[in-house]
């Protein structure tokens, strides 16, 4: 038996890096639990979407770079159009079910 249980920890971004870059690594600089997966969905405005964001703030091929090159043990990524997370916890709970 594991003495440390994996936890999951999730991240979400529209396209906001300057926000997800400093949490990520933060989160990575200070967390001392050795048993963690990370979880990160990267939602992709819409040309309606983007009708509700201040899309001169949003580099969302920026935040796709950065997470797709991080280089972390046990990371999964979900990049999809913003707002459908529905087929996101779907495909969580389908990655849940593989890990039992």
């Amino acid at each position: 038996m594991n003495i440390f249980p994996k936890i999951s920890v999730w991240f979400t971004s529209t396209g906001r890096f300057e926000f997800l870059k400093p949490t990520i690594e933060t989160f990575l600089e200070k967390n001392t639990y050795p048993n963690i997966e990370i979880l990160i969905v990267e939602s992709v405005p819409t040309d309606e979407s983007k009708k509700y964001f201040n899309t001169k703030l949003i580099e969302t091929d920026k935040c796709v770079d950065y997470i797709n090159n991080l280089n972390v043990p046990h990371k999964h990524i979900w990049i999809e159009l913003w707002p459908p997370y529905g087929k996101v916890l779907q495909k969580c709970v389908a990655t849940e079910n593989t890990h039992k």
